[in-house]
């Protein structure tokens, strides 16, 4: 019976497939919480104006970059 032998081969497939996208999201994980926490330790000393202005500058640039692709894209 090659039909059920190859419906076993397909599970087993997406089986392997989902350990290593779950190994993959786990390891991307762990490294944003490794950045968050020295980006904690490094912003906890800063006066909360200055964090204030950072955050506004993030958020304003990234605004403007998003406008810009979408003007060029409708253009």
């Amino acid at each position: 019976m090659k039909l059920y032998r190859k419906q076993q081969d397909r599970k087993q497939r997406q089986h392997e497939q989902d350990e290593t996208a779950y190994r993959i999201a786990m390891k991307i994980i762990t490294g944003q919480k490794r950045v968050a926490s020295f980006l904690n330790k490094k912003a906890s000393g800063l006066p909360r104006w200055v964090l204030l202005f950072a955050f506004l500058s993030c958020f304003l640039s990234t605004s403007a970059y998003c406008i810009y692709l979408l003007v060029r894209v409708l253009n």
